[in-house]
């Protein structure tokens, strides 16, 4: 219900709420769903699938299939595995630190610095940071702290081990 224009007002002040979404498992981009999102005058019912049919002359008309649809309308707008939510500050926080650090291993503090200037908060950051699972590591007893991609810190890693074995 969160997610409906923004606002859980629109849809709390309602009595009934559908959602009509595109159905993303379906290979031909037509299909779509129409699922209960709230309905407080009647108990849970399933959803329906239908397609917009092409009749000719740019007029479409709703051909529904048979019988109901199970899937919830919080399994329909949830994103799949892997697909980045990019409408979300967390989201582009993810997205830009993955872009920074995309080359090579930088400096936090410039990371840190560059991520205020284009708006992005520290405690976002910090939860972009986790879910990329980032790799903090200090630079020498006087050096500051370099992030990395687990990728940058595997590559280093196996370097390391490969000078160990020729010592």
């Amino acid at each position: 219900m969160h997610s409906v224009m923004g606002s859980l007002a629109f849809v709390a002040a309602a009595r009934a709420a559908w959602l009509a979404i595109k159905d993303r498992n379906d290979v031909s981009g037509r299909r779509r769903l129409f699922l209960p999102l709230k309905n407080n005058l009647a108990g849970d019912t399933d959803g329906l699938a239908y397609q917009l049919v092409d009749a000719g002359n740019e007029q479409f008309y709703v051909s529904w299939e048979a019988g109901v649809v199970t899937t919830t309308a919080e399994e329909a707008m949830k994103p799949l595995k892997g697909e980045e939510d990019m409408s979300t500050e967390l989201g582009e926080a993810r997205e830009w630190l993955r872009s920074i650090l995309a080359q090579e291993p930088k400096e936090a503090c410039e990371i840190l610095k560059q991520a205020e200037k284009d708006g992005i908060t520290k405690a976002t950051l910090r939860r972009a940071k986790k879910d990329l699972k980032v790799s903090s590591s200090k630079t020498g007893l006087a050096g500051g702290w370099t992030w990395c991609l687990p990728r940058w810190k595997q590559t280093a890693d196996e370097g390391a081990q490969d000078e160990g074995a020729q010592a």
